[in-house]
Parts: structure tokens; sequence; C-alpha cells
């Protein structure tokens, strides 16, 4: 008599299970788990770009990823942007196309957003993607600040995080209605 042995297997892989699973792989796929610097053109600072696209529930979402090649480094890899926080040749650089680059000074990031360019209005569903965004770098080992863009397109708004083997550090932005009247005569 044969006897059958039936597995049932109980688990069910959630659609924000594959988010997080897809931006992984778009991660591992580029290599930011172990990047070194682009030192070909050491002298020249240019802006280059990879992008990819990944769904959540069946929305799509484009994950870019920015670096300013032929910026040498002096730290790990693991402690670059500590280094381009710290750095201060780059305030108020004619290099800053990117809003994180100007309001942060980092020479490398990931920003991930809804495809077509919209920003993430919903509280609720910022927090589930940051949480989402942190569950991948933690699992990737990857050493590169990654942001979604939050608020409307117009106001440059991102929150992000950036997560090493020690700590971790949350870039939060607020945008103010009205200029406070004790600072309103700053340009």
């Amino acid at each position: 008599m044969d006897e059958v042995f039936e597995i049932t297997d109980f688990t069910d892989v959630t659609d924000w299970e594959k988010f997080i699973s897809n931006i992984e792989e778009v991660l591992l796929s580029w290599g930011l788990h172990a990047l070194s610097l682009d030192e070909e053109n050491i002298n020249t600072k240019t802006w280059k770009k990879k992008s990819s696209t990944v769904c959540f529930a069946g929305y799509p979402f484009t994950i870019v990823y920015d670096w300013l090649a032929g910026v040498p480094s002096s730290t790990e890899l693991s402690l670059r942007p500590w280094e381009d926080l710290m750095k201060k040749e780059d305030d108020f650089s004619s290099l800053g196309l990117h809003p994180i680059f100007r309001h942060y000074g980092l020479t490398e990031f990931v920003t991930i957003f809804p495809e077509g360019g919209q920003s993430v209005l919903n509280e609720s569903r910022i927090k589930l993607l940051m949480s989402s965004i942190r569950i991948a770098l933690q699992n990737t080992k990857c050493h590169v600040p990654v942001f979604i863009r939050v608020y409307q397109k117009w106001q440059d708004c991102y929150a992000g995080v950036y997560l090493n083997n020690h700590m971790r550090t949350d870039f939060d932005v607020i945008h103010l209605k009205q200029i406070p009247s004790s600072c309103s005569y700053l340009s």
C-alpha cells in the first residue's frame, strides 16, 4: 500500500512582501550592496542615473539611482553618506540639480516614487513605503540612502532612510504653509 503525503503550504506571499522583494532585487542587481566608486572620470563630475520599475498592489513605482561620477571618497563605503553630509564644499554648488543633493549634499542616493512622477501624499502610505524600504535595505545590506517623494511634486520634499551595520539615519522634511515671522527676513 502506497502512502500519499500531502504537503499544504500555508504561507501566502502578500503584495507587500512581493514589493519588498522587488526592491531588494533592483538594489542587488545594481550592486548597491558592494558598490565601488566610478574612478574613470575623477576630474569631471557628472550625474549618472539608472532606473527600474516595480509594482505594489497593481500600482507601478519607479526606482531611480542617481550618483555623481568622479567623486573621490576617503572613507569606506558604509560611511560615504556621512562624509557627504559633513562636506562643506558642495553647499550652494552648481552641481545641485537634484533636490536631495541641494538639501543634504548626498552624491549618491535612490529615489522611489509612483510612476508618472507623482508624489506620495497619504501619511499611512508614506509609513508603509518607508517600512518597506527599511526592510529591503536591511536584507540587502545596501549602503546607499533611499528616499520617497512626499507631498506635492513642486515642493521637492523627500523622506528617506540610510542604514549601515551600526545605525539608522532618517531624513525627514517639513514644508510650512507660512513663513514664521521670526524667519521672514531670511532669503
